[in-house]
């Protein structure tokens, strides 16, 4: 069992000497920034940092708020690599966590497999959010930072090769993500959505992503992605709300904002729509990802039992959503094709109109298809 290094006495600074010092020695470092979890805390601020410093591969999921990045060690097509089980990279010789843990599968199980590897977590709970026990140190930061601590050890090390080699996977990841996108299958799918969302909207939009496959999706199928800020809820009940929190952002928020939400998630919280019916703030559009219930459980191995399976984890609706809205006097309709989805939101963003949700209907057969031919892209036989 691996031997914790606690650190909580914000006045000793030496382990951001320390930390410095073990980059130094290290020539294939991982970093991963968790979801934010503090807007301009201290989390972002040493984040920031160890971006902009250094080019250690970061691999970034798009609720850590630093996928919008143009920095080239930036990685933001890392779950298909890792779920491919790539094994031309070699293995990382040290790994530095910042914030909570990953909502990535794919990130999750990289630490549980790298146990053996030296592995840092910092963050500013009180607890150490570390599930997956792989730890070795634990820095617990103040909520805050007044500035990134000085240093005495010079940074001398650069990770080129290292890089590059993810890059190069990210490239082929990408390639292969647009060109499925580029062929007309004449039906929507959810990963179709996500890549439309990534890389259409620049950084004057927001998102806010919900949980289930929507926060995984925008991860693997957008190879671009300009908004400004990501948002997102966790928690046992983490599709609780999501709607409401969503549009919270938008009222008091500076920027438009696009929701990227389920079908189930939506019509948990329907008494959204009251207020959504005199929104008044910046635009907010909702792609209702619609794909007959919570398609996500396909993943577990009670999916093999369809007549407890389907009633009990799928739990498909038939809903009319459109109904549902206009009943709240909600603008909204719904699409079955990329076409209409790039139509009603240009029509959308050039209107005067505050809301809009559409109704995505897509196919999930062909949806999770998609998925496991990303998957398996780098996957060796």
């Amino acid at each position: 069992p691996k031997r914790l290094v606690h650190h909580s006495d914000f006045s000793d600074l030496s382990w951001f000497d320390n930390l410095v010092s073990r980059l130094n020695k290290s020539e294939r470092p991982i970093l991963i920034p968790g979801p934010t979890t503090i807007q301009n805390g201290s989390e972002t601020m040493i984040t920031k940092w160890l971006v902009e410093q250094t080019n250690i591969p970061v691999l970034a999921e798009s609720v850590s708020g630093i996928r919008h990045f143009s920095n080239e060690n930036v990685i933001k097509s890392y779950e298909g690599i890792l779920k491919g089980n790539h094994t031309g990279l070699g293995k990382p010789d040290f790994i530095i966590r910042i914030g909570i843990p990953p909502v990535s599968k794919g990130l999750n199980q990289y630490l549980k497999q790298n146990k053996d590897v030296e592995q840092w977590c910092i963050s500013h709970q009180h607890i150490k959010p570390d599930p997956n026990f792989s730890a070795d140190t634990f820095i617990r930061l103040p909520y805050e930072l007044n500035d990134v601590p000085e240093t005495s050890v010079v940074l001398i090390n650069d990770y080129n090769h290292w890089l590059s080699d993810w890059k190069n996977l990210e490239k082929s990841l990408a390639e292969a993500t647009n060109h499925l996108f580029s062929i007309s299958k004449g039906f929507l799918t959810d990963g179709e959505i996500s890549h439309f969302a990534g890389n259409y909207f620049g950084e004057n939009w927001n998102l806010f992503v919900s949980n289930s496959f929507p926060v995984r999706d925008i991860d693997l199928f957008a190879t671009a992605f300009g908004f400004s800020e990501v948002w997102h809820n966790r928690g046992a009940s983490g599709i609780d709300g999501i709607t409401s929190t969503a549009h919270g952002i938008a009222t008091s928020g500076k920027k438009p904002l696009v929701l990227l939400t389920g079908d189930l998630a939506f019509l948990h919280d329907t008494n959204a729509l009251l207020n959504l019916s005199t929104h008044n703030g910046e635009k907010i559009i909702i792609y209702v990802v619609n794909n007959n219930g919570g398609n996500i459980f396909k993943m577990l191995p009670i999916a093999a039992y369809e007549s407890v399976y389907t009633p009990l984890f799928e739990t498909p609706q038939t809903v009319d959503f459109d109904k549902l809205c206009t009943a709240y006097g909600i603008d909204a309709h719904s699409i079955k094709t990329i076409n209409e989805l790039e139509t009603s939101t240009k029509a959308f963003i050039s209107s005067d109109s505050k809301v809009l949700i559409l109704n995505c209907i897509t196919d999930p057969a062909a949806s999770m298809n998609e998925r496991k031919q990303l998957w398996s892209l780098f996957r060796k036989s």
